[in-house]
């Protein structure tokens, strides 16, 4: 059987969003005179916004969705432990190429996440030895040649004109602990399609680590 993995934790204050996507993207980003510079990272393999329509044209650009994120938590709360932004991390099987991976991670992103309203910041890593000197002292568990991508969520339903005032509490899987299930069954489904298609016999399940994965509430990642 292939390796599954699929995980949700949160970027909470007082970490920053601009900081987490600097970090995942290897992009340089800045916010209230903070300035985030990963552009040293070398193992970076895609990244991309993936945008609901309603969402303004300029959230496409990873400085302004995730400044104008953070700006809506300051206009709305000021709680120390804010959510800032949700993530998914997802493994990659090692079966298929890594141009096959990011078209099925695009699928769950379109299914699970954008069709309800999210903004999308997507970025792959290919998780190679010689780059693990970027994985922070806390998250050293990260296996080495494990490609992995990292899936940043908005917290607020967004219209043309930008973020709601209130948070998209239907999206919290603390509150529906069915949508977690949702999300790694559909990812399973997706990967054993793509599975089936290639002729390969290989197949997932999400059952097998469900019990592992949510009782600990958050996984392994990267900041």
């Amino acid at each position: 059987m292939a390796l599954y993995y699929l995980c949700e934790s949160h970027i909470p204050r007082p970490r920053s969003a601009l900081k987490a996507a600097a970090y995942r993207a290897g992009e340089y980003l800045e916010h209230n005179g903070k300035r985030y510079d990963y552009t040293n990272r070398q193992d970076i393999v895609h990244s991309e916004i993936i945008l609901p329509d309603r969402a303004p044209p300029d959230f496409s650009d990873r400085q302004t969705l995730w400044a104008t994120a953070e700006n809506a938590e300051d206009n709305s709360t000021r709680r120390k432990t804010a959510r800032v932004a949700h993530e998914i991390i997802i493994a990659f099987p090692r079966e298929l190429t890594f141009e096959t991976s990011i078209i099925m991670a695009r699928e769950l992103i379109y299914k699970c996440f954008v069709s309800k309203g999210m903004c999308v910041d997507f970025n792959v890593h290919r998780g190679d030895r010689k780059d693990m000197g970027h994985v922070e002292a806390d998250h050293k568990d990260i296996l080495p040649h494990n490609p992995h991508g990292h899936i940043m969520l908005s917290t607020r339903h967004v219209g043309t004109d930008g973020f709601s005032k209130h948070k998209a509490r239907e999206w919290e899987s603390w509150g529906n602990p069915t949508l977690l299930v949702s999300w790694r069954e559909e990812w399973a489904n997706i990967q054993n399609k793509m599975f089936e298609q290639k002729g390969l016999e290989v197949r997932v399940s999400h059952e097998r680590s469900v019990e592992r994965e949510i009782d600990h509430g958050e996984c392994s990642h990267d900041r």
